[in-house]
């Protein structure tokens, strides 16, 4: 029960986390080409020659940093619980 808990505590954390990044990052002003021009290939490597709605690809890129700063927190919540554990392990052997 207590491990559930603490998964659910982490995964609620790295969601907002990384909601907070992504919010951060859309509001920088950037060139979106290289990412735009991603999607647009991806989309073309299934199938999707066009979209019915030229504006989408800016919901699309956000989208897609919206879950790439999901990922980062998840990576440093993970490292940190990693970092956590080593510190507590090294400090019970001294």
């Amino acid at each position: 029960m207590k491990r559930a808990a603490l998964i659910i505590v982490r995964v609620v954390l790295a969601i907002v986390l990384g909601d907070l990044l992504a919010r951060y990052i859309a509001s920088l002003p950037y060139e979106m080409s290289p990412l735009t021009d991603s999607i647009r290939f991806a989309l073309r490597a299934f199938g999707q020659t066009q979209l019915d709605n030229p504006d989408d690809i800016e919901t699309l890129a956000l989208i897609v940093i919206l879950f790439a700063s999901i990922g980062v927190a998840a990576l440093a919540l993970w490292l940190a619980t990693r970092g956590l554990r080593a510190l507590r392990a090294r400090a019970s052997h001294q």
